[in-house]
């Protein structure tokens, strides 16, 4: 079995192998042992998002664009710790 930090730390790992921009505001959102198979570890960062027609008209010159909450799951392998799956995690807002 491995510790839950070294499962968050080749979670991380993993993702920024395969990442080629930066990963703002990167967090650890959530942790769990799944039937004692996987340590699930849920990272989110933010990215900027499209904007909306309304957006394109009325967005300021020189203001920030908006950004959105992306969150993955990683299912870490508790007996070697090796990144097994990586899944979309969708959130409800509200």
């Amino acid at each position: 079995m491995i510790e839950v930090k070294d499962a968050v730390d080749n979670a991380i790992h993993f993702l920024k192998e395969i990442r080629i921009t930066e990963l703002p505001n990167l967090k650890v959102e959530e942790v769990y042992l799944e039937k004692d198979k996987y340590i699930i570890v849920t990272l989110g960062w933010d990215e900027e998002r499209s904007l909306t027609p309304l957006e394109k008209m009325t967005k300021p010159a020189n203001t920030p664009f908006p950004t959105e909450r992306i969150y993955k799951s990683f299912y870490i392998d508790n007996d070697n710790g090796k990144v097994e799956k990586m899944k979309i995690r969708k959130v409800n807002n509200g």
